[in-house]
């Protein structure tokens, strides 16, 4: 069923997905989201839900929107298609009721030139704006509370792909039917629409539940009264420890890569650190 996200931030808008797909007894991985040019500028887009129905509106209202070259009409008739393919596709289907499978939602980003991208997100027939963040899928309720005590609209693109990243993460890992490498797409204010693969949202992936663990052990260990302050202190500091040994590990990282990664087809190429820091978070020492 998908985790999907949309993301207003200072640079334009951020689009994310999970990649686990289901189709009967068959679960397989597959990206759920893209863009594509239209006679007024571009479209992003994201899905969650019944990925044939999605995948089918997304190229209707491509083929429709090759001939509107208003922008003022762009979002008018993104409407029309989508309520029309809608109705075809989930409400004559006859499961509707009783299938979970059926329906499906889209997360639209509109740009036109010399205009900032304009968010959308779908329910059934309707389509209506996002002026900061919109969660879809059955992992939504989740995702919308992992972000909303952190997220606002003046996040750089950069730390909005890290929330991003880490809420995909826990999603992934607690709710079903969410799975799969996560993507992302940024339509930015320029007008570059483009994938990014950061390898700073790869790093908050790899220790999003190891972090949790650790801040939740040291949240309990300040609210318990029998604990002395020396020895609260020592937790304190082995996490400020750890993170920082996490720190200067993602650092040693992302340099080998800005160093080697042009020529990693050379066998003579160093391969980059793999380890993490040998230390421990607080509750494990």
């Amino acid at each position: 069923m998908t985790i999907a996200a949309g993301f207003v931030n200072q640079d334009g808008v951020l689009l994310c997905a999970d990649t686990e797909q289901e189709h009967g007894s068959t679960k397989f991985y597959s990206p759920k989201i893209g863009s594509f040019p239209c006679a007024a500028g571009m479209i992003g887009f994201a899905f969650a839900g019944n990925s044939a129905f999605s995948l089918s509106a997304i190229q209707k209202c491509s083929d429709h929107l090759k001939n509107i070259s208003n922008p003022d009409d762009v979002v008018q008739e993104l409407e029309k298609v989508l309520d029309r393919q809608y109705r075809k596709m989930v409400y004559a289907h006859p499961g509707r009721l009783s299938d979970w499978n059926i329906p499906y939602w889209l997360l639209l980003c509109f740009y036109a030139l010399g205009r900032e991208p304009s968010l959308f997100v779908t329910h059934e027939t309707t389509m209506r704006p996002v002026l900061d963040f919109e969660c879809v899928g059955i992992g939504k309720d989740l995702a919308h509370y992992l972000v909303s005590t952190t997220y606002t609209t003046s996040l750089s693109e950069d730390n909005t792909i890290r929330l991003a990243s880490y809420m995909m993460n826990r999603v992934k890992n607690y709710v079903p039917g969410c799975g799969g490498p996560s993507t992302f797409l940024v339509i930015r204010k320029n007008g570059e629409v483009k994938s990014v693969n950061s390898q700073e949202a790869t790093q908050v992936d790899e220790v999003a539940e190891e972090f949790d663990h650790a801040a939740r052990a040291l949240f309990f260990a300040a609210t318990d009264s029998n604990l002395p302050d020396s020895e609260f202190e020592r937790e304190a500091n082995a996490f400020t420890s750890w993170m920082m040994s996490y720190r200067q590990f993602w650092r040693a990282q992302r340099e080998w890569i800005e160093r080697y990664a042009p020529s990693l087809s050379e066998q003579s190429t160093p391969g980059p650190p793999i380890h993490g820091p040998k230390v421990l978070p607080p509750s494990q020492e």
